[in-house]
């Protein structure tokens, strides 16, 4: 089984996850050559290029993905379980994994894939079965069904017109944030925005593209420097994360599971984790809530 959430002890290295619960031994001791060996060997066959010796923490998400993939196939599973597994991944790493598919199947190993993509449901699938709201709507071979289809029968209704066109509003918004010149050690350099009140902003990019250390650096979890940032047309300085939620600056992770959460405490200490001054004895530190009241009156949140 491929999970869709990363199943990856994320303290051991790329080599101990391959071959934990199942290691290798010479004698009383652990083969690590042998272990390293093949490790490497099965990263080769999915094009992964990162270390055996590489920690998993340090991976991306697209890496991890291509080393759970790389970990099933080294079990030499005879059903194989996929759940979702181009999620994160980019065209040329999905490309390699449709030829691992390919070839699993023409050796003989039965292959259940779970997806929302459907063009790759069309291009992977040999027989079909569509589920809504927990029940199976329709089912037949796959040649029966284009993406079409398949999005009606998965929704209930034509979706045709999915995205109609709607006439686009001139809005005149006050800005709420603006940033000059973020550049993020390593990443990205000289990026500018600016933020309306009520406005979404979208940035987009593949996998890869540093959207998300670019994020990271406006809100002080990478190293960052900046011409200057402005919020309710005040100029603030973010240094750390704790600058940046006494600002109002809230941050939410690109992997929630493992970074955005405490997955061993309730849901008491993980929704007021980042308000815990507000129900200590004390005010841990007086100067940031004073500046947090005066900028909640101003608008923020």
């Amino acid at each position: 089984m491929i999970h869709q959430e990363f199943n990856l002890a994320e303290q051991l290295t790329v080599e101990q996850n391959f071959f934990l619960g199942r290691e290798l031994k010479s004698g009383l001791l652990l083969d690590k050559p042998k272990m390293r060996a093949l490790t490497r060997q099965y990263l080769d066959h999915v094009k992964c290029r990162v270390s055996p010796d590489a920690l998993v923490s340090q991976l991306s998400n697209s890496d991890e993905q291509m080393v759970e993939i790389a970990k099933a196939l080294s079990r030499q599973a005879r059903i194989l379980a996929m759940d979702e597994p181009t999620a994160v991944l980019t065209k040329s790493e999905t490309e390699v994994l449709f030829e691992q598919i390919n070839e699993l199947c023409a050796s003989g190993t039965a292959i259940l894939f779970t997806s929302h993509k459907l063009d790759e449901v069309s291009q992977l699938a040999d027989r079909v079965t569509i589920m809504r709201d927990g029940a199976v709507v329709q089912h037949g071979p796959g040649h029966h069904y284009t993406e079409d289809n398949m999005g009606t029968a998965m929704v209930g209704r034509d979706v045709s017109d999915l995205f109609p066109e709607k006439p686009v509003a001139v809005v005149d918004r006050p800005t709420v944030l603006s940033v000059r010149g973020l550049s993020v050690k390593g990443y990205s350099e000289g990026i500018d925005l600016d933020l309306g009140a009520g406005e979404i902003l979208g940035i987009g990019g593949l996998i890869g593209s540093l959207r998300t250390e670019t994020m990271e650096g406006l809100v002080g979890l990478r190293s960052a420097k900046t011409d200057s940032v402005a919020l309710f047309g005040k100029t603030i300085q973010v240094r750390n994360p704790s600058d940046a939620l006494v600002q109002g600056l809230c941050y939410l992770t690109e992997d929630r599971k493992l970074r955005g959460l405490l997955l061993a405490h309730g849901m008491r200490e993980n929704l007021t984790l980042q308000n815990l001054h507000k129900f200590g004895r004390f005010v841990i530190n007086r100067s940031a809530e004073e500046d947090a009241k005066r900028l909640r009156a101003t608008g923020c949140r």
